[in-house]
């Protein structure tokens, strides 16, 4: 399914955009995980903030769902160490 905007500001097909539950960067499983370059985000994929659903930024598609273990562990993810 196609990601509606563009690389630089995403639309989901919830409804999702940056300026509300917003897009987290994350492993291909949909884990959040920090950008930084020592982290281990490959920097193409994004996790939507609303319904977990895994975007590949350069294809602007969505790529598959987080599992439930996914989700639970994103929703107790440490932001200090985004």
């Amino acid at each position: 399914m196609k990601v509606g905007g563009d690389k630089d500001w995403f639309i989901c097909p919830c409804g999702n955009e940056p300026n509300k539950d917003g897009f987290f960067s994350c492993t291909k499983e949909g884990s959040v995980t920090s950008p930084a370059l020592e982290g281990d985000w490959e920097g193409i994929l994004y996790v939507c903030g609303f319904c977990n659903s895994i975007i590949n930024s350069h294809l602007m598609e969505i790529i598959g769902k987080c599992s439930d273990q996914v989700i639970y562990d994103n929703n107790r993810f440490n932001w200090s160490s985004y």
